[in-house]
């Protein structure tokens, strides 16, 4: 009765969550025709511009669209016209835009030249505030020439890691980056002399997109013509924003049941999170005029590997989901904050160390490090790093993958590592390692277990149902079985190899688990007293009345290296 009352209850929960998030943005996000829209984030509000769609001579200003949720939007009209940009007189298209010491820049293309004699190509506005009003910044166009065959237009401007910003351009299926300089009024030449480097990859033909996630550069572009039902969006990965850029495939197309011409879209990264959507536009299926395009949202998500998977259609769109107010998404450990990425991805900062024999940051051998954007643990040392902070009531998301070197005691066993949850007491308490906790255990073969690391008492405990296994004290996790509850030992995750063995690069029937070198996937929801744990997508454990409800978050050494990208944490 009491395992029927906790399931009764985790279901209300979802519900109530389910219900908290039931408001949808819709597609189209807002009315009328509008496309090439521009998203990013400004403080508190979630941005739009987008090309207003309609004949070259009608396409004489610009409109802004303004958000706190992703679902309500607000109109700034007319932020920049060709009142403002004398040179301008038609076919204002496709806005970037970005903010620099306190000033927005909005770059755009103007006029649809058609070779260099024509007058027009890349503007920029500048204003004081996201909404404007723009003014004419240079008095000219910035780029008012063709490069390497490239139409100055489709802009878009990306500042990397160390500061610098590119752009990115050009239509006529030939698209170019240059380095901008400090005061956007030109550009700096690259090593080779040159000022517009061509990277035109397969397929491309206009709309550039450049964003980093896991220190990967991920380059976007759209195919096709932009008035038939054969716009889509393209997308290549690389090492550095100069490329090369290969193209993978296409995450964005038409479907037939619901919309046409999909593509020029850009992306929003939630700030200190890893959620993401695209923001592109497309054509209803009811209608044959090439100028009418409105402005959608859908969710974006990667694979394990870090590809980006086939973006769907929708017309429901996106749930709401409100900017924290402060504007503030550094990444540390502000309580206010919803999302936030325990691992910022330079550094251990919020975290510390504690190894066995040596104790709290005392890591002279340096088993852990940050390099190219991951967590390495080198595994030569038992011991852990553990979040400053405590947390309760999260769903917290870890991407990792094993390295091939393995250390004694356990140089020819099973890869073997953990994260425990709900760690509270001393540090070293369990084994001189470990603080007490519950562990989702990472281990070949077993990953998806959980352990109580606890001192033998139900102040460490963990209730659910089980079957017994093969091996005299082994239980599997199974929705069907007996209830038990556990203040030692493991519950094994509900597939485990009956005949799981403790060996180096051991491989069960029904692993869930990647093999060696590639990325995992593993999310534990901490909900009440309730403690579920998905790998690679598929709930593989679950336990209810969890003692204790809240603690620190720790990531083991234990004698196998692996190297973690992710480590973001939800609260619920």
């Amino acid at each position: 009765m009491q395992m029927e009352k906790k399931i009764l209850f985790f279901s209300l929960l979802l519900l109530f969550y389910a219900a908290l998030n039931a408001q949808k943005s819709g597609n189209p996000v807002f009315t009328g025709w509008y496309a090439d829209p521009e998203a990013t984030v400004f403080g508190d509000k979630y941005w739009i511009y987008p090309t207003f769609s309609a004949p070259y001579n009608q396409q004489v200003f610009m409109d802004a669209f303004s958000s706190p949720d992703l679902v309500n939007w607000t109109k700034h009209s007319h932020i920049i016209d060709t009142v403002q940009v004398k040179w301008a007189k038609k076919a204002m298209w496709a806005p970037a835009i970005v903010e620099k010491d306190g000033k927005y820049y909005l770059f755009f293309a103007a006029n649809d030249i058609q070779n260099n004699g024509n007058h027009g190509g890349i503007g920029i506005g500048i204003a004081e505030r996201p909404q404007g009003p723009f003014r004419d910044y240079l008095g000219k166009p910035l780029i008012d020439q063709f490069h390497n065959g490239a139409q100055p237009i489709d802009q878009f401007v990306f500042k990397d890691i160390d500061k610098q910003y590119y752009m990115f351009y050009g239509g006529w299926k030939h698209c170019n980056v240059s380095k901008l300089n400090s005061d956007f009024t030109g550009f700096i030449p690259f090593d080779d002399g040159t000022i517009f480097k061509e990277i035109t990859p397969e397929g491309y033909v206009e709309g550039s997109v450049m964003f980093i996630r896991n220190g990967k550069y991920y380059f976007m572009w759209s195919e096709g013509g932009w008035t038939g039902p054969d716009y889509r969006v393209a997308y290549a990965i690389a090492d550095s924003p100069l490329g090369p850029f290969e193209r993978i495939g296409i995450v964005l197309q038409q479907d037939g049941r619901i919309a046409n011409g999909a593509g020029h879209n850009s992306v929003i990264n939630v700030p200190g999170t890893d959620e993401w959507y695209m923001v592109y536009h497309r054509r209803p299926l009811t209608e044959k005029d090439g100028n009418s395009r409105m402005t959608c949202i859908d969710k974006m998500e990667f694979d394990p590997d870090g590809k980006i998977l086939p973006v769907v259609m929708t017309n429901e769109g996106v749930d709401v989901r409100p900017l924290d107010k402060a504007g503030s998404f550094s990444g540390r450990m502000n309580t206010s904050q919803k999302y936030i990425q325990l691992f910022n991805g330079e550094n251990l900062d919020g975290w510390y160390t504690f190894l066995k024999g040596k104790g709290k940051n005392s890591d002279p051998d340096k088993v852990f490090t940050v390099k190219n954007g991951n967590i390495v643990i080198s595994g030569e040392e038992f011991g852990c790093i553990t979040t400053d902070e405590e947390f309760e009531n999260y769903k917290l998301t870890v991407e990792f993958k094993w390295g091939e070197r393995t250390f004694a005691p356990r140089a020819d066993r099973a890869r073997d590592s953990g994260i425990l949850l709900h760690s509270v007491g001393e540090d070293g308490a369990s084994g001189g390692t470990w603080m007490h906790s519950i562990e989702s255990q990472i281990i070949e073969g077993g990953t998806g277990d959980i352990i109580i690391v606890g001192d033998g008492t139900d102040n460490f405990s963990a209730t659910t149902n089980v079957k017994p296994g093969v091996l005299e004290g082994a239980y599997f996790y199974d929705p069907e079985g007996e209830v038990k509850t556990f203040v030692r030992g493991r519950i094994d995750w509900h597939s485990r190899d009956p005949q799981w063995e403790d060996k180096k690069g051991f491989r069960g029937a029904n692993d869930v688990e990647r093999p060696v070198g590639q990325w995992n996937r593993i999310e534990c929801y901490a909900i009440g007293s309730d403690l579920l744990i998905y790998v690679n997508g598929k709930l593989v454990n679950r336990v209810c009345n969890v003692k204790p409800q809240k603690g620190k978050i720790q990531i083991q050494s234990e004698g196998a290296e692996i190297f973690i990208r992710k480590v973001d944490l939800q609260r619920l």
